[in-house]
């Protein structure tokens, strides 16, 4: 063989060699991305599980005024409760 066909033999070869390592590298990463995108499903499932949880939080204030009034009726109704236990 001359010079030239080796030289072209040789670049073919080097450029056959680029495609395949790109090739393997395109196959890992396609790989890799396939598995966060499935990890970051279950964070997505898991986010919206937990904002359903948390739309119990809306109901606080209304609770909280609930209990209020209640908390300041206890002196009275334990008034009352101790006058008609004295009464007895």
């Amino acid at each position: 063989m001359n010079k030239p066909s080796i030289l072209i033999t040789l670049s073919v070869l080097e450029i056959v060699a680029l495609v395949a390592v790109l090739a393997f590298f395109l196959l890992v990463l396609s790989k890799m991305l396939r598995h966060v995108a499935s990890n970051l499903h279950e964070v997505s499932s898991g986010a919206v599980a937990i904002e359903g949880h948390l739309t119990i939080l809306g109901a606080v204030p209304s609770v909280n005024d609930n209990l209020d009034a209640i908390a300041g009726a206890l002196p009275a109704v334990a008034r009352t409760a101790n006058a008609k236990a004295t009464r007895r």
